[in-house]
């Protein structure tokens, strides 16, 4: 959904974004929880609704704006209420209702509420646009997981991979006569990392020192990694000597 507050909010030709809700990260674990975002209107009306920016916009636009933003408050704390049963179903029930409550506001004028609409059905497209372009993306990637066969399936203990687990990740070849794919563990590849920066095997010292050459072709593979890591618990460590 914050896709979707993005685009509008780049309708609205805001000077930045402005996020209804945070993710707050639970302490020792690696999970997050959705909580409103207490300063959304404080940072509105100092970065918005300011003597600078209030002199670059005419009171329709302003009205408009501050319209649209308690709609997307409206939205979000449908969704905070509703989050052990939030289902894309429900997110789009929401934001229609909202938005009908926006459109038939009795206060607005015929030129207001039409710039509502269009503002809205612009949204709208773009956003319908950028899902089908995503759901296109992840069918090509299925039929590609689906078509391809893991040369490699254990880790370096031999014990078997889950390619669902978030502790694998997949690396794929794609040459000019082959495509393969492989399943990696991080725990390993952790260690692999710190044995060949420490050059100490287990953290034991070792008296070769090999330089460590790395084809520019593997560095979208390093790039996957490195996000790989980052989105679990695992860290890399190196003691002082």
């Amino acid at each position: 959904m914050l896709i979707y507050f993005q685009l509008l909010q780049k309708q609205l030709n805001t000077t930045q974004f402005y996020n209804p809700i945070k993710k707050i990260k639970i302490p020792y674990t690696n999970n997050k929880i959705i909580i409103p975002n207490t300063n959304y209107w404080k940072e509105i009306q100092t970065k918005e609704f300011s003597k600078t920016t209030t002199e670059t916009n005419d009171s329709q636009t302003r009205q408009i704006k501050h319209l649209y933003f308690m709609y997307i408050e409206t939205i979000a704390k449908q969704i905070n209420t509703k989050v052990l049963s939030t289902t894309p179903e429900i997110i789009t029930k929401e934001k229609y209702k909202a938005y009908k409550l926006l459109i038939t506001n009795m206060f607005l004028d015929t030129p207001t509420r039409q710039k509502i609409q269009i503002i809205f059905e612009t949204t709208q497209k773009h956003y319908f646009a950028l899902t089908r372009f995503s759901r296109h993306i992840h069918k090509i990637f299925q039929r590609k997981h689906n078509h391809l066969q893991h040369k490699i399936t254990t880790d370096l203990s031999l014990m078997p991979l889950n390619p669902t687990n978030k502790y694998t990740f997949i690396v794929y070849e794609n040459t000019n006569t082959t495509q393969n794919s492989y399943l990696f563990s991080i725990p390993d590849l952790i260690n692999i990392i710190q044995t060949a920066i420490t050059n100490a095997p287990n953290f034991f010292e070792s008296h070769s020192n090999q330089r460590i050459h790395i084809p520019t072709s593997h560095f979208p593979h390093i790039h996957s990694k490195h996000f790989s890591i980052n989105s679990t618990k695992y860290i890399i460590q190196f003691h002082p000597s």
